[in-house]
Order: C-alpha cells, then structure tokens, then sequence
C-alpha cells in the first residue's frame, strides 16, 4: 500500500485544478463530471462534461430548455447513457449560488460529487473498488455499499487517512493490479 499512498491527493488535486480552470463554476463542472462517470472511462467522462459545460455556457437557458423538451436527442447528440441525463438535468437547474447543496442520485455518483468538491468522509465504490473488495456482481445494493463505506472509514481512522484519501490509495493499487496505469482528470484539465 505504501507504494500507492502518493494518490491519496487525487481529489484534493482535482478540486483544486478544477477550481483553478472553472472559478466560481467548479461545483456546477464537478456535477458534470460526477454525473457522466457511471460507466465511463476517465478520459471520456471529462471529455464529455467539457462538451455538455461549453455548449451550456454559450446559451445557458436555451441549452437547459431543449436538452429538457428532447431528452432522446441529447442523450444521443452527447453520447450519453441514459442513466446520465436525469442528474445532468439537475446539475444545470441547479443554482450554485444558494445555499441548498445539490444532491445527486445514486450513491456512487453523489460520492463522487462530494470527494471532487472537498466533501472528503464520502465514499466513491465504483467497478474498480468492487473488484478490490471482491464483490461478485457489477452491481451492489445499498446494504453493500454502506458496507464498504463503514470498511474504508474505519481503515482510514486507523491509517489516519480521511475516507476519500484511503479510497483514491486503493482505488489506484487495484487498477494497478489488473495492469491499467495511474489516471486522473488533472491529466486532461491541462490540456484544455
């Protein structure tokens, strides 16, 4: 493990860059990003969150109307899974400036969201945590991933590591193991 502890930082150095790129829209790209990661490689999701952000900018209320009155068409034009749209449509009505938090659907992606924006006792389980825990299916259940979450808190106090920290560690040690090279955002938020 202590081979992998230099990606405990893997959302704090996100949230920064993010910060850093986006400013005072951070949050809302960080809800993109969050929302498009089901599924989706890292490269991809960012790629597509920079497409749904850059078009959203340029018209924010008519992006937000037509993507609402032709779901079929923007979940095609963006290449998106339809389990994508709903928490894509509640990032861009979501109004960062208020004091009310969004809350995304599905506990993994609502993790997600949280850890990328500095919420760092949330707990993401995606497909890699899954395997390193050795679940059977792709899948879990809610029962499961408050399971694991109380596992990787627990470990975390022990390793004095907050949550987010210990599972960016694991998170990389187990994509490691299956032969797949480090990967973050920051790599492609460069870029841009």
């Amino acid at each position: 493990m202590k081979r992998f502890i230099k990606h405990k930082n893997w959302y704090r150095k996100t949230r920064g860059l993010l910060i850093k790129t986006y400013g005072k829209d951070y949050r809302l790209f960080a809800g993109l990003l969050a929302s498009t990661s089901p599924r989706f490689q890292v490269k991809r999701n960012y790629n597509t969150s920079i497409s749904i952000y850059n078009n959203y900018k340029s018209n924010p209320a008519e992006f937000l109307a037509e993507a609402i009155a032709n779901k079929v068409d923007f979940i095609k034009r963006h290449k998106l899974l339809p389990a994508h749209y709903n928490n894509i449509i509640r990032t861009l009505s979501h109004s960062f400036t208020g004091s009310k938090k969004l809350e995304l659907s599905g506990l993994k992606v609502n993790s997600f969201f949280n850890n990328i924006i500095g919420n760092y006792d949330y707990v993401t389980i995606d497909i890699w945590m899954l395997r390193y825990f050795r679940h059977s299916k792709d899948t879990l259940g809610v029962r499961d991933y408050r399971r694991y979450t109380r596992i990787i808190r627990k470990l975390a106090k022990k390793l004095g590591l907050l949550p987010a920290e210990l599972q960016a560690v694991l998170w990389e040690k187990q994509r490691n193991a299956e032969g797949q090279k480090p990967t973050n955002f920051y790599q492609y938020i460069r870029v841009q």
